[in-house]
């Protein structure tokens, strides 16, 4: 089956997407199936299920290993991501580790002044977006695992495993200089474990288009469900693999916030000796 502009725009629409609504969107265009003209077809689809008024957001997550220069670093976020932000009408904000782009009314909005906030904190496109009453998370053919939205959650509460790192910048003229992104949400997670409470509370629309699930769920509902989460579990979010080194090193730093204890731990060690093992696992193999 080959799926058209309008088999998609339907399908999210009687999903619950409405005209003038806001979303962040992550997908998986292959997940969907075959669809005639591809990337460019999903965007204008999803354009189209909130327009007229609908603003569209999606993570352009630049690759921090490498100086980011807001006209020309290629988007980490997949194949749509990257189509998406190189459109003429998309806004991308400046931030070197989580930089998002948006279409619609609500782009510049949204996008500008990243670089001055936290990578998902207050202030940034992420909170912007929780602060839009109504908006939504919309993800098609991917799990939460790839939710970039839950990190606003980790930044509301302020996890202890969030870290300080160093990235490089192009300059509008060329130069390059350092950034200091604080607060920033680096490594893996185990996201995907808050799908099932999230559909038991009933805040999560679960539908398919194509051969892709697709769930929608509110950002206001999903944010706050998290922060709950977290604040009763700091590690709520994290993977129990014997093997994780972030995740690991995740919680030792929550045990050392909750006992005042230094984490002695040799991690550059470890880290040269270990990986999860996960053939899913988004940091190790994506």
């Amino acid at each position: 089956m080959t799926l058209d502009k309008a088999y998609i725009r339907d399908g999210l629409r009687a999903g619950g997407l409405s005209p003038g609504d806001s979303l962040i969107m992550h997908c998986s265009l292959s997940s969907l199936g075959h669809v005639e003209g591809g990337a460019d077809t999903l965007i204008d689809a999803v354009l189209e299920a909130v327009s007229p008024g609908g603003t569209v957001m999606m993570p352009a997550l630049p690759d921090i290993y490498r100086p980011f220069d807001v006209r020309t670093s290629p988007s980490t976020a997949g194949l749509v991501s990257e189509v998406f932000w190189r459109r003429p009408d998309a806004f991308r904000s400046r931030h070197p580790s989580h930089s998002v782009a948006a279409i619609g009314p609500q782009a510049r909005w949204l996008t500008e002044g990243h670089e001055h906030t936290d990578p998902t904190g207050i202030g940034s496109p992420y909170h912007k977006l929780y602060q839009q009453e109504g908006s939504w998370v919309l993800l098609i053919g991917v799990d939460h695992d790839r939710n970039t939205m839950l990190h606003l959650a980790e930044a509301l509460v302020r996890v202890p495993y969030l870290r300080t790192s160093q990235l490089r910048v192009v300059n509008p003229d060329g130069s390059a200089s350092h950034y200091r992104a604080r607060e920033m949400a680096y490594g893996h997670r185990e996201f995907i474990r808050i799908d099932w409470p999230l559909r038991e509370a009933n805040l999560q629309r679960q539908g398919i288009i194509g051969n892709a699930i697709v769930r929608l769920i509110r950002v206001r509902d999903l944010v706050d469900f998290a922060v709950r989460l977290l604040r009763s579990d700091p590690a709520a979010l994290l993977c129990d693999k014997p093997r994780c080194i972030f995740c690991l090193w995740a919680r030792a730093q929550i045990r050392s916030a909750q006992t005042g204890q230094p984490d002695e731990t040799d991690w550059p060690d470890l880290t040269r000796r270990w990986g999860c093992g996960d053939p899913h696992c988004e940091c190790c193999v994506v």
